[in-house]
């Protein structure tokens, strides 16, 4: 890690400086004129978009589509606006888009979590490249928002073009690509909690006339967090070659190596003195509720793949991509458990002092591949044309897990102080060996037509077949039993959309679409096999994309409703019920647009009425985690002034309505809202950048879940456990463009 970080601050201070001569003369050059190429719209849509607005997705029809006319909902976060608001995580940088709740967990540095149209993508809903990243286990990926050419967000139902997914929607996060000019950009920064950054990104021809071109992209950060003794440092290196193989044919490779050491940044905290009032009082935003011995994670996720692409004489356009992903985690945490009062060992009343401590510790290797091959053919007629995709995936992943779980004592959150109170109680054991091992394949075949007739009609159709298979082989730690099952499940979906664009850039649309999602590794008590959990969606808008400034305003309402939700058996321990069903009725806004003047905006509201309205207790209630009011925006100003040329100031909020943490509707998460601001200096081929997120530093509780301490003594132990948001982060940057 240390010879890496000279190699990488060598290179930073090679970048910078020699930028620096520019700042102290100016050359002027003489060019001839320069034809360009119109580039194509999936060129685009790989590529880097100046500013915030972009007219064109790769994720919501397998290929490139205009956003503004196809009738499903997608935005896109371009590396401008990541890069404007300090977004240091997937998560973050997708905060300001409609229909996404972040920090479903609170404050969780180990995975990239988040809720789209009321429903958490835990296992699926994270892509990279068109290809999903799936979680097993623990083995949740972290995106580094450095290597993104920009973020996708599709909205509703997805199975249509990607298979099993949650019907809320997904994000896929665009590598950044070789170009064909020489680039490079270097950045130094330094942040809170004595956070260190270093990164490079370069790219060009391998040579004059070369028909290779490569890129090389990495970050090194070194870091502490709030919690003491708690780290977070990484290094992530992404090589990338691209090879011009004739005139019509193309091949690009696509590497990426991280690795993560970090700590316990998911803290989870008694709810008393927390969410609720303690007499002793509020327990610290920045208390460790881990042991110190106790508190490392080691991450290492690698993967490599390739995309082809060749076009025939005919107009037949071959596509296909590929890649293996691996991902290994050592893990040794500890958490807490569960709060209690020291004085109700003595069979006397008192506040919650107590934090049981449980250690964690987990060793999981998991793999996945994926392949996807697809042939493209536009043919026109009188009346219009229509784009066909026909293409075949599959996905194949298998994990191997081994954890352990035992006492650790006890903590108390106020001091500090460990001790061994229940020590001498049976119920503590120090040591619970168990084992998880999961294997998932699916095998989809889909249809993808969109029609455009008289230059105003946009019809899409979609439909895909799927067959999944997804096998268990695990012991829980208690109690200690061993268990098999196996689910094999085949699908149907489609999706129907119609826009019409009228002449002025309004386009209204309605669309309809299925989905399904693949149950987990588990079964019905009796040993009976899990059925796909399925969704359709119903959903209407209007986009409007102004002819006299750049920008794109959404108007969406949507109804989801979802069978067979599959839920953990509350009379039988490792065991899985589905008997529910939730419905989620939603309107989404969001505005994206260049203002002129200098002014650029970014703004969304989401209204989510998400519903249980089928379930053995709970018909009626609201789903767990999910706000029905979010709202935010973000306002930026490039000043024109020639005395403040290369000035810019931006500032935003993101609101987080009121949420339920427990399926009683008796826990109830208050509303927050959060500013952020950046302000940035460019001279010349230099920028400097100061960012802030949640600068005022707000204390507020973003999640609670039970706590596991309850089940063992619900007399002793309180039943739930909170966690806090994340606190002030704010960020110095220097960097170098050439």
């Amino acid at each position: 890690m240390r010879s890496v970080s000279l190699l990488l601050s060598s290179a930073v201070s090679a970048v910078v400086f020699s930028a620096v001569p520019s700042l102290a003369q100016q050359v002027e050059v003489k060019l001839d004129p320069v034809i360009l190429k119109a580039p194509t719209a999936e060129e685009i849509a790989n590529s880097p978009t100046e500013g915030y607005v972009a007219g064109v997705s790769a994720t919501a029809g397998r290929t490139a589509l205009h956003v503004a006319e196809t009738p499903r909902s997608v935005s896109v976060i371009t590396s401008e606006q990541i890069a404007d608001q300090g977004a240091g995580s997937l998560e973050e940088a997708i905060s300001y888009t409609a229909g996404v709740t972040t920090a479903t967990y609170g404050y969780d540095g180990r995975y990239d979590e988040f809720a789209i149209r009321g429903f958490v993508t835990e296992i699926g809903g994270n892509y990279r490249d068109g290809l999903p990243l799936r979680t097993f286990g623990w083995s949740g990926w972290r995106s580094e928002p450095f290597a993104m050419e920009r973020a996708e967000v599709l909205r509703g139902p997805t199975s249509d073009v990607y298979g099993a997914n949650q019907p809320g929607g997904l994000v896929n996060s665009v590598s950044k690509r070789p170009r064909d000019e020489f680039a490079a950009e270097a950045f130094v920064a330094y942040g809170e909690h004595n956070q260190k950054r270093l990164g490079v990104d370069v790219t060009g021809p391998l040579g004059a006339g070369s028909p290779f071109t490569y890129r090389l992209v990495g970050v090194l950060q070194d870091a502490d967090t709030r919690y003491k003794g708690t780290e977070d440092d990484s290094l992530y290196f992404a090589p990338s070659v691209s090879a011009k193989l004739g005139e019509h044919t193309k091949l690009t490779v696509l590497g990426q190596l991280k690795r993560d050491e970090i700590g316990e940044t998911y803290q989870v905290l008694p709810m008393s003195g927390t969410l609720k009032s303690n007499a002793l009082g509020q327990i610290s935003r920045d208390t460790l509720a881990s042991h110190p011995d106790h508190n490392n994670i080691v991450m290492n996720q690698n993967s490599v793949g390739y995309e082809f692409e060749h076009e025939f004489d005919i107009g037949l356009r071959l596509l296909q991509r590929a890649r293996y992903a691996h991902h290994r985690l050592d893990y040794n945490g500890s958490y807490n458990a569960g709060g209690f009062a020291s004085a109700s060992l003595l069979r006397r009343a008192g506040p919650i002092d107590r934090m049981l401590l449980q250690k964690f510790n987990v060793n999981q290797i998991s793999q996945q591949a994926s392949v996807d091959t697809a042939a493209e053919y536009t043919f026109q007629f009188d009346a219009g044309e229509t784009r066909a995709l026909l293409g075949t995936d599959f996905f194949w992943g298998n994990s191997k897990a081994g954890y352990a779980m035992g006492y650790l004592g006890e903590m108390n959150p106020f001091t500090g102080e460990i001790t061994n109170l229940l020590a001498a109680d049976p119920r503590m054991r120090t040591h619970l060996p168990a084992y998880l091992n999961q294997r998932m394949s699916q095998i989809g075949v889909y249809a993808v037509a969109d029609t455009v007739l008289y230059d105003k009609w946009n019809i899409a159709a979609n439909l895909r077949y799927d067959k999944t298979t997804v096998k268990s082989h695990s012991q829980a730690p208690v109690p200690a039993v061993v268990q098999q099952s196996e689910s094999r499940n085949s699908a149907v979906t489609a999706r129907l959309g119609l826009s019409y664009q009228f002449d002025f850039g309004l386009t209204p649309y309605a669309s309809f679409g299925t989905s399904f999602n693949a149950p987990p590794a588990g079964a019905y008590v009796d040993g009976s096999m899990l059925k796909p959990e399925t969704s359709r969606q119903f959903e209407v808008g209007l986009k409007y994309s102004p002819d006299t400034f750049d920008g794109l305003f959404t108007l969406a309402g949507y109804e989801i409703t979802k069978s067979n939700v599959t839920e953990s058996d509350p009379a039988n321990r490792g065991f899985f019920v589905q008997t529910g069903e939730v419905r989620v009725r939603g309107l989404e806004f969001e505005a994206v647009a260049e203002l002129g003047y200098g002014f650029s905006t970014i703004a969304s509201y989401s209204y989510q009425q998400a519903k249980i309205t089928k379930d053995a207790q709970y018909t009626g209630n609201r789903m767990v985690r999910i706000p029905e009011h979010t709202a935010s925006v973000w306002l930026k100003h490039d000043f024109q002034q020639e005395a403040l040329e290369g000035l810019s100031f931006a500032a935003g909020y993101r609101f987080t309505g009121e949420r339920f943490s427990d399926k009683a509707n008796k826990i109830k998460l208050p509303s927050v809202g959060l500013f952020d601001a950046s302000l940035n200096y460019e001279v010349n081929n230099l920028k400097f950048s100061l960012t802030g997120r949640n600068l005022a530093n707000k204390t507020y509780v973003a999640s609670c879940a039970d706590a596991g301490a309850a089940r063992i003594d619900p007399r002793l132990f309180e039943s739930t456990n909170c966690t806090y948001g994340k606190g002030r982060e704010l960020r110095l940057q220097m960097s170098a463009k050439f």
